[in-house]
Protein backbone atom coordinates (compact mmCIF):
# COMPACT_ATOMS: atom_id res chain seq x y z
CA UNK A 1 0.00 0.00 0.00
CA UNK A 2 1.24 3.46 -0.86
CA UNK A 3 2.29 5.81 1.93
CA UNK A 4 0.30 8.85 0.84
CA UNK A 5 0.62 12.40 2.12
CA UNK A 6 -2.01 15.06 1.56
CA UNK A 7 -1.37 18.60 0.41
CA UNK A 8 -2.64 19.78 3.78
CA UNK A 9 0.02 17.68 5.54
CA UNK A 10 2.75 18.92 3.20
CA UNK A 11 1.79 22.55 3.80
CA UNK A 12 1.94 21.98 7.55
CA UNK A 13 5.36 20.30 7.25
CA UNK A 14 6.74 23.17 5.17
CA UNK A 15 5.49 25.78 7.61
CA UNK A 16 6.93 23.86 10.55
CA UNK A 17 10.35 23.18 8.99
CA UNK A 18 10.72 26.74 7.69
CA UNK A 19 9.36 28.19 10.95
CA UNK A 20 6.70 30.23 9.14
CA UNK A 21 3.61 28.81 10.80
CA UNK A 22 2.20 32.28 11.53
CA UNK A 23 3.32 33.99 8.32
CA UNK A 24 0.17 33.26 6.36
CA UNK A 25 0.14 36.67 4.66
CA UNK A 26 3.75 36.71 3.46
CA UNK A 27 3.75 32.99 2.59
CA UNK A 28 0.22 32.11 1.53
CA UNK A 29 -1.03 28.57 1.07
CA UNK A 30 -1.48 29.32 -2.63
CA UNK A 31 2.18 30.32 -3.05
CA UNK A 32 3.41 27.37 -1.01
CA UNK A 33 1.21 25.01 -3.01
CA UNK A 34 2.79 26.24 -6.23
CA UNK A 35 6.26 25.65 -4.77
CA UNK A 36 5.25 22.19 -3.55
CA UNK A 37 4.08 21.25 -7.04
CA UNK A 38 7.36 22.47 -8.53
CA UNK A 39 9.39 20.44 -6.04
CA UNK A 40 7.14 17.38 -6.48
CA UNK A 41 7.79 17.50 -10.23
CA UNK A 42 11.54 17.85 -9.67
CA UNK A 43 11.54 14.92 -7.25
CA UNK A 44 9.75 12.60 -9.69
CA UNK A 45 12.34 13.49 -12.34
CA UNK A 46 15.18 12.93 -9.88
CA UNK A 47 13.96 9.47 -8.91
CA UNK A 48 13.30 8.26 -12.45
CA UNK A 49 16.47 9.76 -13.95
CA UNK A 50 18.52 7.82 -11.41
CA UNK A 51 17.06 4.54 -12.65
CA UNK A 52 14.38 3.99 -10.02
CA UNK A 53 11.05 3.39 -11.84
CA UNK A 54 8.72 4.23 -8.95
CA UNK A 55 6.72 6.87 -10.80
CA UNK A 56 6.64 5.29 -14.25
CA UNK A 57 3.62 3.89 -16.01
CA UNK A 58 3.16 1.95 -19.25
CA UNK A 59 0.92 1.75 -22.30
CA UNK A 60 0.46 -1.10 -24.77
CA UNK A 61 -0.85 -1.49 -28.29
CA UNK A 62 -0.06 -3.22 -31.59
CA UNK A 63 2.00 -2.02 -34.52
CA UNK A 64 0.39 -1.61 -37.92
CA UNK A 65 2.13 -3.23 -40.87
CA UNK A 66 3.79 -0.57 -43.02
CA UNK A 67 3.49 2.21 -40.41
CA UNK A 68 6.69 3.55 -38.84
CA UNK A 69 5.46 6.23 -36.40
CA UNK A 70 3.38 5.78 -33.23
CA UNK A 71 2.15 8.61 -31.00
CA UNK A 72 2.60 8.28 -27.26
CA UNK A 73 -0.04 8.95 -24.59
CA UNK A 74 -1.35 12.47 -24.12
CA UNK A 75 0.08 12.63 -20.57
CA UNK A 76 3.57 11.62 -21.76
CA UNK A 77 6.56 13.44 -20.24
CA UNK A 78 9.63 11.23 -20.73
CA UNK A 79 10.27 7.83 -22.32
CA UNK A 80 12.17 5.07 -20.51
CA UNK A 81 11.90 2.01 -22.73
CA UNK A 82 10.04 0.18 -25.48
CA UNK A 83 9.38 -3.58 -25.67
CA UNK A 84 8.09 -5.65 -28.56
CA UNK A 85 6.67 -9.17 -28.30
CA UNK A 86 7.72 -11.61 -31.01
CA UNK A 87 6.55 -15.21 -30.92
CA UNK A 88 5.75 -14.90 -27.22
CA UNK A 89 9.21 -13.47 -26.44
CA UNK A 90 9.54 -9.92 -25.13
CA UNK A 91 12.45 -7.96 -26.58
CA UNK A 92 13.72 -4.52 -25.58
CA UNK A 93 14.22 -2.10 -28.45
CA UNK A 94 17.42 -0.06 -28.66
CA UNK A 95 17.16 3.69 -29.09
CA UNK A 96 19.09 5.49 -31.80
CA UNK A 97 19.43 9.24 -32.10
CA UNK A 98 18.05 11.46 -34.82
CA UNK A 99 21.65 11.88 -36.02
CA UNK A 100 21.67 8.18 -36.89
CA UNK A 101 18.41 8.26 -38.85
CA UNK A 102 20.10 7.86 -42.26
CA UNK A 103 22.24 4.95 -41.09
CA UNK A 104 19.12 2.78 -40.83
CA UNK A 105 17.19 1.43 -43.81
CA UNK A 106 14.03 3.46 -43.29
CA UNK A 107 12.15 1.72 -46.12
CA UNK A 108 12.92 -1.78 -44.87
CA UNK A 109 10.12 -3.70 -43.20
CA UNK A 110 10.49 -6.34 -40.52
CA UNK A 111 10.41 -6.75 -36.76
CA UNK A 112 11.53 -3.46 -35.16
CA UNK A 113 14.86 -3.59 -33.37
CA UNK A 114 15.29 0.11 -32.60
CA UNK A 115 13.47 3.44 -32.53
CA UNK A 116 13.98 7.15 -32.15
CA UNK A 117 11.68 9.62 -30.45
CA UNK A 118 10.44 12.54 -32.53
CA UNK A 119 10.10 14.71 -29.44
CA UNK A 120 9.09 17.89 -31.29
CA UNK A 121 5.78 16.37 -32.36
CA UNK A 122 2.73 16.90 -30.16
CA UNK A 123 2.33 14.34 -28.76
CA UNK A 124 5.82 12.91 -29.45
CA UNK A 125 6.10 10.04 -31.93
CA UNK A 126 8.14 6.84 -31.64
CA UNK A 127 9.61 6.00 -35.06
CA UNK A 128 10.35 2.29 -35.47
CA UNK A 129 13.24 0.80 -37.42
CA UNK A 130 12.75 -1.23 -39.44
CA UNK A 131 9.13 -0.40 -40.23
CA UNK A 132 6.88 -3.11 -38.72
CA UNK A 133 5.82 -5.75 -41.21
CA UNK A 134 2.99 -7.06 -39.03
CA UNK A 135 0.96 -6.27 -35.91
CA UNK A 136 3.54 -7.03 -33.22
CA UNK A 137 2.40 -6.18 -29.70
CA UNK A 138 4.45 -3.46 -28.02
CA UNK A 139 4.65 -1.73 -24.64
CA UNK A 140 6.40 1.50 -23.75
CA UNK A 141 7.30 2.77 -20.30
CA UNK A 142 7.15 6.46 -19.50
CA UNK A 143 6.99 9.11 -16.83
CA UNK A 144 3.56 10.76 -17.06
CA UNK A 145 3.13 14.50 -16.75
CA UNK A 146 2.52 15.61 -13.21
CA UNK A 147 -0.99 16.31 -12.02
CA UNK A 148 -0.69 19.29 -9.70
CA UNK A 149 -2.02 19.19 -6.17
CA UNK A 150 -4.83 21.71 -5.92
CA UNK A 151 -6.92 20.85 -2.87
CA UNK A 152 -5.99 19.85 0.66
CA UNK A 153 -7.14 16.26 0.17
CA UNK A 154 -4.95 15.68 -2.93
CA UNK A 155 -2.16 13.19 -2.21
CA UNK A 156 1.31 12.16 -3.30
CA UNK A 157 3.04 8.84 -2.69
CA UNK A 158 5.88 9.51 -0.28
CA UNK A 159 6.93 5.85 -0.04
CA UNK A 160 8.97 5.68 3.14
CA UNK A 161 9.25 9.33 4.11
CA UNK A 162 10.54 10.52 0.74
CA UNK A 163 8.27 13.55 0.95
CA UNK A 164 10.92 15.05 3.26
CA UNK A 165 12.92 15.95 0.13
CA UNK A 166 9.99 17.94 -1.23
CA UNK A 167 9.42 19.70 2.09
CA UNK A 168 13.10 20.64 2.43
CA UNK A 169 13.26 21.82 -1.18
CA UNK A 170 10.29 24.13 -0.65
CA UNK A 171 11.79 25.40 2.60
CA UNK A 172 14.96 26.38 0.75
CA UNK A 173 12.91 28.47 -1.68
CA UNK A 174 11.09 30.13 1.21
CA UNK A 175 14.30 30.84 3.13
CA UNK A 176 15.93 32.24 0.00
CA UNK A 177 13.07 34.73 -0.29
CA UNK A 178 13.47 35.59 3.39
CA UNK A 179 17.29 36.00 3.06
CA UNK A 180 17.76 33.67 6.02
CA UNK A 181 21.23 32.34 5.17
CA UNK A 182 21.83 30.62 8.50
CA UNK A 183 18.63 28.59 8.39
CA UNK A 184 19.12 27.97 4.66
CA UNK A 185 22.43 26.22 5.36
CA UNK A 186 20.84 24.01 8.01
CA UNK A 187 17.93 22.96 5.79
CA UNK A 188 20.26 22.40 2.82
CA UNK A 189 22.27 19.98 4.96
CA UNK A 190 19.07 18.12 5.87
CA UNK A 191 17.97 17.93 2.24
CA UNK A 192 21.41 16.72 1.13
CA UNK A 193 21.40 14.01 3.78
CA UNK A 194 17.85 12.92 2.89
CA UNK A 195 18.66 12.78 -0.82
CA UNK A 196 21.69 10.60 -0.12
CA UNK A 197 19.51 8.24 1.94
CA UNK A 198 16.90 8.05 -0.82
CA UNK A 199 19.53 7.33 -3.49
CA UNK A 200 21.04 4.64 -1.26
CA UNK A 201 17.77 2.95 -0.32
CA UNK A 202 15.69 3.38 -3.49
CA UNK A 203 17.22 0.35 -5.28
CA UNK A 204 16.96 -1.87 -2.20
CA UNK A 205 13.29 -2.81 -2.06
CA UNK A 206 14.53 -6.38 -2.53
CA UNK A 207 16.74 -7.31 0.39
CA UNK A 208 18.21 -10.18 -1.62
CA UNK A 209 20.67 -7.67 -3.11
CA UNK A 210 22.25 -9.84 -5.79
CA UNK A 211 26.03 -9.46 -5.76
CA UNK A 212 26.25 -9.42 -9.55
CA UNK A 213 24.03 -8.93 -12.56
CA UNK A 214 22.78 -11.93 -14.50
CA UNK A 215 24.16 -12.37 -17.99
CA UNK A 216 20.69 -12.29 -19.49
CA UNK A 217 21.94 -11.97 -23.07
CA UNK A 218 23.92 -15.20 -22.80
CA UNK A 219 20.98 -16.93 -21.13
CA UNK A 220 18.67 -15.84 -23.94
CA UNK A 221 21.11 -17.00 -26.64
CA UNK A 222 21.41 -20.36 -24.95
CA UNK A 223 17.61 -20.66 -24.71
CA UNK A 224 17.23 -19.90 -28.43
CA UNK A 225 19.96 -22.35 -29.37
CA UNK A 226 18.37 -25.15 -27.35
CA UNK A 227 14.94 -24.39 -28.83
CA UNK A 228 16.35 -24.49 -32.36
CA UNK A 229 18.21 -27.78 -31.86
CA UNK A 230 15.51 -29.49 -29.80
CA UNK A 231 17.98 -29.95 -26.95
CA UNK A 232 16.35 -30.58 -23.58
CA UNK A 233 18.62 -30.77 -20.50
Amino acid sequence: MARTRTLTELLADVRYQADIENQTLRHTDANLTRLINQSWAAFRELICENGFPYYLTSASSNFVAGTAGYAVASDFARLYGVDVTVGGEVRSLAEHSIMERNEVLTTQQGCPVSFWLRATASPPIMVMQPIPDQAYAYTYYYLPQQTDLTTGANTIDGFNGWEDWIVFDVCLKVLTRDDDDEQFAKVLALKTQREAEIRRNAPKRSRLNAACRLDTRRMRRESRRKSATGYIP
